[in-house]
């Protein structure tokens, strides 16, 4: 939720159920939207979930967020040499 939220668009996330080598996997696959709401969760059983998006809502909330705009490319390089 909070990849979709930060970066303006829609985001979904694959998980598998069932268990293998002793590993349990709980499902709950989802899709969230630009402003981070869920629109669609899966359960622990195994099914497909689908959802309708509105690509316009994308781009409206990529505008109204200017977080992308405040990057600082210039400076990655210090940050990567002193940590």
């Amino acid at each position: 939720r909070t990849i979709a939220y930060q970066n303006c668009l829609y985001a979904g996330m694959c998980s598998r159920v069932g268990e293998e080598n002793g590993t349990r996997f709980i499902g709950k696959s989802m899709l969230a939207d630009p402003d981070g709401d869920i629109l669609v969760e899966g359960s622990a059983e195994s099914e497909l979930v689908v959802a309708d998006i509105d690509l316009a809502a994308a781009r409206r909330r990529h505008k109204e967020n200017p977080y992308l705009t405040l990057r600082r490319p210039d400076e990655y390089l210090y940050i990567v040499r002193n940590c």
